[in-house]
């Protein structure tokens, strides 16, 4: 490590930016240099947090890396540690391996987020998406299902209606096992915006794009109601083999063009 700190600063600048971020957070505890160089921003803007096992550098590239391994989950006290000194600065994270605890976490203090892509849990309640930073600036939310893992999201539609009007949540694509009942979806969707207490100051669900690893309940009645409520959005894609991950791939799924999506998707697209 004391080599480390006697290279010239242009040549630390450029090691720095291949370390991952969990060795960032201990490298700012080694020297008053390396906490410069660990603490700044730019390395922090963009946070990508795979465990070892992952066995690769963005786990989240694909789904399948997991397929014949226990998931390793991270931990609450691993992700204070890491991400608490940043948390102003942050603004998209990529992590495999979560709890309830480390997505509430993320929600509430990175209030700056702007992008937030989860890989691979065993379960995830609403408790993890009901605590939400009051000025949360997400615009992206993806739940990637891990090949071979439970993938189960128990997030109802009255959580996933109070997160589309709580954040200018733009993009939205859960390719895990989640039941999203249409219906109930809608009605939470219209009726917080009667009930809320300054309905008339909140805007409408700023959604652009939506992902649902699901068909259950959803009939062409709802999405056509879906685009009367939500005037920003193009296009809905559902397409139930994204749920175990096998088909999912995060970028690629999301609707552009109708080659882009498994044989099986349904996309609807806004003729607005």
């Amino acid at each position: 490590m004391d080599r480390l700190s006697q290279l010239p600063s242009e040549t630390l600048w450029q090691v720095f930016s291949s370390i991952p971020a969990s060795s960032l957070a201990h490298l700012r505890f080694v020297s008053r240099k390396m906490r410069l160089f660990a603490d700044h921003p730019m390395y922090w803007r963009h946070v990508i947090l795979a465990r070892p096992s992952c066995h690769e550098e963005d786990p989240l590239a694909s789904s399948t890396s997991m397929a014949s391994r226990r998931l390793d989950l991270w931990t609450l006290r691993e992700l204070d540690f890491i991400l608490r000194p940043h948390c102003q600065v942050i603004r998209s994270i990529k992590v495999c391996g979560v709890r309830d605890d480390i997505v509430r976490f993320i929600l509430t203090h990175c209030h700056e987020l702007q992008s937030l892509t989860l890989c691979g849990w065993t379960t995830l309640s609403n408790h993890a998406f009901k605590q939400l930073h009051p000025r949360l600036k997400l615009q992206r939310l993806q739940l990637v299902g891990a090949k071979d893992q439970p993938n189960y999201t128990a997030m109802d539609a009255t959580t996933l209606a109070q997160l589309l009007l709580s954040c200018p949540l733009q993009d939205l694509t859960i390719g895990c096992q989640i039941h999203i009942h249409a219906a109930t979806l809608l009605m939470e969707l219209t009726a917080k915006k009667k009930t809320e207490p300054r309905s008339a100051f909140l805007p409408p669900p700023q959604l652009q794009r939506l992902s649902l690893g699901t068909r259950r309940t959803w009939s062409l009645h709802h999405i056509r109601h879906l685009f009367d409520i939500c005037p920003a959005l193009i296009s809905v894609a559902l397409c139930p083999t994204s749920a175990d991950g096998t088909h999912f791939q995060p970028n690629a799924f999301i609707p552009s063009h109708q080659d882009s999506h498994p044989t099986n998707t349904i996309v609807y697209r806004s003729h607005a």
